[in-house]
C-alpha cells in the first residue's frame, strides 16, 4: 500500500526501500537471513522466509506458521520450513519449499492442507528429498522440482512425467508458465526447456543462453522470460514456430555479479538480487553499434608484414600469426572473437592472437571479429594473403603429368586393342580350322572307300552286310555333322564317334584289326567335355599306316585318362611306329596328314599353354630293339557343362 519496496538479505535482516528516495531501512524481522519474500495483497499478509522458518506479516505483526504435529512431539512451538516461495497461476496456493520437502499454503486461513513429510504416500521411508520449487499451473496440475528431477504430485504421490527429457532425470532449480499455458523448467546443464502439449524443446547456451546451469525464473506482465543463471541474465522472448529472441546481461552490464539469486520488473525496470548485491538498471533498446577488431601484428615465419596489402609469399613462408584486439571499455578486456578462413566454419575464441601452421598454398582470406556486450558481432576485419605453390605443384608441372598420363593411357590402350584384334584373329583362326576340321574328316577319299565297300556287299549280295555296314555309315555321318555344329560335345558322344568310325574301318579292312576305345575307371563321360573332331584325325592315321602292311592281327587302342587340369587321350597301335624314329625310314611307317597338323593347330590354340604339350609322339620297341608300334598323346583343357 504504501508503495516501497521489500528486499531480503543473507544476514541482514529485511530492508524497506522508499521509491522517491531510494534508501534503504532495515524492518524488523525475527531473524538476520530474509532468503524469500511473497506479497499476499489479496488478504494484505508478506510472507518471509527467516532462517528457514516461515513467518508471514499481517496486522503489522510477524506470526509464525506453526507445525502443530510436530510442536506437539517436542512439546514447543515450532513452524513450517521453507527455503523459497512460490504463487500457485490462481494465487489461491502458496507453495513452499525447503531441505526438508513442500507443503502447500492455503492462503485463505492460512493453513497447510498438504505437507510432503506428513501425506505425501511413498513405497519407502516419509519424502525428504530436497526440493528446489512447487508450482500449480493454470490446467491445475501440480509440479515438483527437487534434486531428482521433475514430478507431478497426483492422488498425493510423486509420478514421473510421460514426455522424455534428459533435464527432467536431474536436478531442477526452478519451474514457470508462459501465457500461453507452456511449462518452462529450468535444469542444472541442460539448460531451460519448454514442454506444452506433444511439444518439447530447450534453449541452451548454443543458442545465446547465458548459462546451461539456472538458478530462477521468472515471468514478467508482458510474458517476456527472464531466466537467472551462474553466468547471468537472459531475457528470452519465446514464441512456438518462431526463433526465441535472446538478449543476456552480465557484470559488463553493471551486475555486480553474475550469480543470479532473484529477478523482478516494474514496467523497464529491471530489479536484479546477486550473490554481490542488489542491482536496478531500464531496459534498454539494444546495442547495434560493434566495432571491428585492429590488426596489431601480422607475422609470416618471423617476417613482420603489412597487414594493409595483399600479401604474397613463398611457399615455405606458410607458418602464420596475427595479432588483434577490439576497443569496448564494457567488456573489461574480454572480448569474444570469432574468425574463419575462406568463409569456412566460424571459430570462436577468447584470445586475441591467432597462430596458422602450414597454411596450403592458394588466394587465402582470413576474417575476425568482435562481439559487444549485447552479443552484436561486428563487420569483419580482413587479411588477404597469397601463397605460391612449390615449383612441383605448378599447372606447368601438372600440365606435363597430365601429358604423361596421357601418354601411358594411349600406350596402354593400343597395348590393349591389339590384344584385342589378336584374340579376334586367333578366334577366326579356330572357326576355320573347325570347318577345315570337317573337311578333313569327312574326306571324299575315305566316302568313296566307303561306298565302294557298299556297292562290293551288294554284288556279292551280301545284303545283311551292306545294310549293317550303311547303317553304321549313317550314324557316323549324322554323328560327324552333330558334332562340326557344336562348339564342344561330351566325352561319351566323341566315344560313341571313334566306335562308329572304327567299326566302319575294320569291316572295310576285312578284320585285319581290332580295336577297343575304353575310359578310365570312375571318368565322368557325360559331365566331361570336349572339342568335336579332334581325336578322329589320329585314329585315322592309326588304320591307314598302323597296320599297314598287315593281312591280321593288327591291333588300335584308344585311352582316356583324367589328369589334374587336363584330359589325356593315348591312341596305340602295333604298326611299324613313326617314320622319323626308325632306322630303316624307307619303309612303311607313320606319317602326318592334314587332318593330324590341323587338329595339333587348334589344340594348340585352345591351350594357350606354354607347360602343356598338347601333342606327343613316340614309336614302340620290342626288347630287341625293333619297331612294334606308334603312340599318340594328346592333352585336352578339362571343361564342364
Amino acid at each position: 500500500q504504501e508503495g516501497a519496496y521489500w528486499i531480503g538479505t543473507d544476514g541482514g535482516g529485511l530492508l524497506s526501500l522508499d521509491p522517491g528516495r531510494m534508501e534503504p531501512t532495515p524492518v524488523p524481522v525475527p531473524g538476520s537471513r530474509v532468503f524469500d519474500l511473497a506479497s499476499d495483497a489479496e488478504h494484505e499478509r508478506l510472507w518471509a522466509s527467516v532462517n528457514t522458518d516461515i513467518y508471514f506479516l499481517a496486522e503489522g505483526k510477524w506470526q509464525l506458521l506453526v507445525d502443530p504435529a510436530y510442536s506437539r512431539m517436542v512439546d514447543a512451538e515450532v513452524g513450517y520450513k521453507a527455503r523459497n516461495f512460490h504463487f500457485s497461476a490462481d494465487r489461491m496456493t502458496l507453495w513452499a519449499v525447503s531441505f526438508q520437502g513442500f507443503l502447500q499454503i492455503d492462503l485463505a486461513g492460512p493453513s497447510v492442507p498438504f505437507a510432503s513429510h506428513y501425506d505425501l504416500i511413498t513405497d519407502g521411508p516419509a519424502y525428504v528429498t530436497r526440493t528446489l520449487d512447487a508450482y500449480t499451473t493454470s490446467t491445475g496440475r501440480n509440479w515438483i522440482a527437487n534434486v531428482d528431477g521433475l514430478f507431478e504430485l497426483e492422488d498425493r504421490r510423486l509420478k514421473s512425467p510421460e514426455a522424455g527429457h534428459a533435464a527432467f532425470s536431474t536436478r531442477v532449480e526452478a519451474l514457470a508458465e508462459l501465457p500461453d499455458s507452456t511449462l518452462v523448467v529450468g535444469s542444472k546443464g541442460y539448460g531451460v526447456v519448454f514442454w506444452k502439449g506433444d511439444s518439447l524443446t530447450s534453449l541452451t547456451d548454443a543458442d545465446g543462453l547465458a548459462s546451461n546451469m539456472i538458478e530462477n525464473l521468472y515471468v514478467d506482465g508482458g510474458g517476456l522470460l527472464w531466466v537467472g543463471t551462474l553466468n547471468g541474465l537472459s531475457r528470452v522472448l519465446w514464441k512456438w514456430g518462431q526463433t526465441p529472441e535472446i538478449r543476456s546481461y552480465t557484470t559488463v552490464h553493471g551486475l555486480p555479479s553474475n550469480e543470479i539469486n532473484r529477478v523482478m520488473t516494474e514496467g523497464r525496470t529491471v530489479w536484479v538480487a546477486t550473490t554481490r548485491g542488489l542491482a536496478r538498471f531500464a531496459q534498454e533498446p539494444l546495442n547495434e553499434l560493434s566495432r571491428p577488431p585492429l590488426i596489431a601484428r601480422f607475422v609470416a615465419n618471423d617476417r613482420l608484414l603489412d597487414p594493409t596489402q595483399v600479401v604474397r609469399l613463398s611457399h615455405r613462408e606458410n607458418n602464420l600469426a596475427v595479432d588483434f584486439h577490439a576497443i569496448n571499455c564494457k567488456m573489461n578486456g574480454k572480448v569474444p572473437y570469432r574468425y574463419r578462413m575462406d568463409q569456412g566454419e566460424w571459430t570462436t575464441t577468447l584470445q586475441n592472437s591467432l597462430q596458422f601452421p602450414a597454411v596450403p598454398p592458394g588466394e587465402r582470406l582470413l576474417e575476425i571479429q568482435a562481439r559487444n556486450e549485447d552479443g552484436v558481432w561486428s563487420e569483419s576485419t580482413l587479411l588477404r594473403f597469397v601463397i605460391a605453390p612449390p615449383w612441383w605443384d605448378t599447372w606447368a608441372v601438372h600440365a606435363g603429368g597430365l601429358a604423361l598420363a596421357l601418354l601411358a593411357g594411349g600406350t596402354l590402350y593400343r597395348r590393349r586393342l591389339r590384344k584385342l584384334r589378336r584374340e579376334t584373329r586367333l578366334q577366326q583362326r579356330m572357326l576355320e580350322l573347325e570347318r577345315s576340321a570337317l573337311q578333313a574328316q569327312m574326306n571324299p577319299h575315305f566316302i568313296f572307300n566307303c561306298l565302294n565297300s557298299i556297292q562290293n556287299f551288294i554284288l556279292q549280295n551280301e545284303k545283311d552286310a551292306a545294310i549293317r555296314y550303311l547303317g553304321r555309315f549313317a550314324n557316323l555321318v549324322r554323328s560327324t555333322l552333330h558334332a562340326s555344329v557344336s562348339g564342344r560335345i561330351s566325352l561319351s558322344e566323341e566315344v560313341q564317334l571313334l566306335q562308329h568310325y572304327l567299326t566302319l574301318e575294320k569291316l572295310r579292312h576285312k578284320d585285319r584289326f581290332t580295336f577297343e576305345v575304353k575310359t578310365e575307371e570312375g571318368l565322368d563321360t557325360f559331365g566331361l567335355e570336349v572339342p568335336p573332331l579332334l581325336i578322329q584325325p589320329y585314329v585315322e592315321n592309326a588304320v591307314l599306316h598302323g597296320i599297314a602292311g598287315k593281312e591280321t592281327g593288327g591291333r588300335i587302342e584308344v585311352f582316356f585318362s583324367e589328369k589334374e587340369d587336363y584330359l589325356e587321350v593315348a591312341v596305340t597301335d602295333n604298326g611299324t611306329g613313326f617314320e622319323t624314329d626308325r632306322e630303316d625310314r624307307g619303309k612303311a611307317g607313320h606319317k602326318f596328314s592334314l587332318g593330324m597338323s590341323i587338329t595339333r593347330s587348334r589344340l594348340e590354340l585352345l591351350t594357350q599353354n606354354g607347360a602343356m604339350q598338347p601333342v606327343q609322339t613316340r614309336t614302340l620297341f620290342d626288347r630287341e630293339g625293333q619297331p612294334c608300334g606308334a603312340q599318340v598323346t594328346i592333352q585336352i583343357s578339362k571343361a564342364k557343362p
